[in-house]
């Protein structure tokens, strides 16, 4: 059976997890039989020029298609095949970057007849694909992976509208009456390298990600905690944008040190003794916490979103008042960060607690396995694609 993903947003992007989470899926397929297929643009997340990481990806001239050149590469039994853009920002594309993408793939629907047209995104362009795909009698569907949709007309035309947590299945049914299914957390097992270290892990210094509560708790900890040490790794976010956006100086936190942007987590998350997840936006389905739990990682993490399903029994979950999270840039006062800080004392003083918290970590991981994951996805699109034959 063949499945063509289609969207300007490249599949390649490292940088966005709903990229990750569908190539992962496609490579999964792939492997079981499959024939899968990007047809994607140059629109990314990250502010870094994509064309930096054409030769790491294999990226090359593949030929001309519907009046556009095609850029293309094979990544783990998938088959990639890109638009050129004018620029990398979605804002940026102009009506001939639409013309031409949607030419693209209207051609390849009609040439390679495919079984399953896969797409994301909530504009027009999106919406036209899968009409496109309907007209063509190919099965549709949506992979729906974060809380940012108000309107139900992106799904009309798909058969099928997948998210990563039940948790997300669970917000738009009661936001959009929307009969979602999930399907789980795509996530490659990361793998340990070292034994734990001793730093206290954050990723992306910014507002959602609870980076407000991650400085409060830092400077707590130079009286309550002396020995932590936090390591903020910067992604779409950095020390300077963080510090903009909150109005403080991280020099007051001595303990906090940053590093740039990582392609690999593995060696960051496997030297830390703790990943810290004080999440005040509504996360679908955190990939941070299934890496943690593959490594063996105890994590705290704030308890709403699809955070609980993703640790699984694992981890430890705290409430973030609802006045925090409904103003992100907000710095807690001490009662709020007191619970982070306690669990953290735990984890760094008590030997025997983080011996018992790497072990539900590691009996977690077993219940986000890839294989198990993907024999499901598979016999899901195979009776969509019946019976919309």
């Amino acid at each position: 059976m063949e499945i063509v993903f289609a969207s300007p947003h490249c599949a390649l992007d490292r940088s966005s997890g709903a990229a990750i989470s569908v190539t992962t899926q496609l490579e999964q397929l792939a492997s079981l039989g499959w024939t899968c297929r990007t047809v994607t643009g140059t629109i990314t997340s990250s502010a870094e020029p994509f064309d930096r990481h054409f030769a790491a990806l294999g990226v090359r001239r593949a030929g001309q298609c519907g009046g556009s050149i095609l850029l293309g590469t094979d990544r783990h039994g998938v088959e990639h095949r890109i638009v050129p853009m004018h620029g990398q920002r979605r804002g940026a594309m102009t009506s001939d970057d639409e013309e031409r993408y949607f030419a693209v793939v209207r051609a390849q629907i009609r040439s390679r007849r495919p079984d399953l047209v896969y797409v994301y995104g909530k504009r027009l362009l999106e919406q036209a694909i899968l009409r496109e795909a309907r007209r063509q009698g190919i099965a549709t569907a949506f992979y729906l992976a974060n809380a940012g949709y108000g309107d139900p007309a992106p799904f009309a035309d798909a058969d099928a509208v997948f998210t990563p947590s039940k948790a997300l299945a669970r917000f738009y049914r009661e936001r959009l009456g929307l009969a979602a299914e999930s399907i789980g957390s795509f996530t490659h097992p990361l793998v340990r390298s070292s034994e734990p270290g001793e730093s206290i892990v954050f990723v992306n210094p910014e507002r959602g990600k609870g980076v407000s509560f991650l400085f409060q708790i830092a400077r707590q900890c130079l009286v309550e905690l002396p020995e932590a040490r936090f390591v903020v790794v910067e992604s779409r976010h950095t020390r300077e944008s963080s510090a903009r956006m909150l109005g403080i100086d991280w020099d007051d936190v001595p303990n906090v040190s940053f590093v740039g942007q990582q392609p690999d987590l593995t060696a960051i998350l496997g030297a830390a003794r703790v990943l810290l997840f004080p999440a005040l936006a509504f996360d679908a389905a955190p990939r941070i916490l299934v890496e943690a739990n593959h490594l063996g990682l105890p994590a705290i993490s704030s308890a709403h979103g699809g955070s609980p399903e993703m640790l699984d029994g694992a981890g430890f979950l705290i409430d973030i008042p609802q006045r925090y999270r409904d103003a992100p840039m907000v710095l807690p006062d001490a009662d709020a960060v007191e619970p982070w800080v306690r669990d953290l004392t735990l984890l760094l003083r008590d030997p025997a607690a983080h011996a018992a918290a790497r072990r539900r970590a590691g009996a977690a991981a077993g219940r986000h396995a890839l294989t198990r994951l993907a024999g499901a996805l598979s016999d899901r699109l195979a009776l969509l694609a019946a019976r919309r034959g």
